[in-house]
């Protein structure tokens, strides 16, 4: 009997059906920096949580899966991000390695994702040269 078992890969549906192992991070808030953090998460996520806790549903927190996405395409002013107002959450099912927030200074937000047994260096780089042309970049 063979030892060697395959191991799971970006397509593969079984290590999306089990439940996410948890990672969380989030701000207090404060007077922390408005330019965008990156997450690197160790495994390729199941779903994506994000809540901002500020009061004013003005005072958003911007999500991007790509640098290029949250700034934008100059030429053309697109912009490949979204925005979670104060006082809302969203709930993404996706599969990513790497995720951008950004908020102005003072908003508390958090942000919890459900992690598969899949190693990040398995799963593609997430942009538009790459095919993937609604994270950011142009594609080529």
């Amino acid at each position: 009997m063979s030892s060697n078992h395959p191991k799971a890969g970006p397509n593969s549906v079984p290590a999306y059906q089990l439940s996410g192992i948890p990672y969380v991070t989030g701000s207090t808030g404060g007077t922390e920096t408005i330019t965008a953090k990156r997450f690197d998460f160790p495994y390729v996520t199941r779903f994506v949580a994000v809540s901002n806790h500020d009061g004013t549903a003005n005072n958003e927190v911007r999500i991007a899966f790509s640098s290029e996405g949250m700034t934008g395409t100059p030429t053309t002013g697109q912009k490949n991000y979204f925005g979670v107002p104060g006082g809302q959450s969203i709930n993404l099912d996706v599969r990513c390695k790497t995720i951008y927030v950004t908020t102005t200074t003072g908003i508390e937000w958090s942000l919890c994702a459900g992690l598969t047994t899949i190693n990040d260096f398995e799963f593609p780089v997430l942009t538009g040269s790459n095919g993937f042309e609604g994270v950011g970049g142009a594609a080529t």
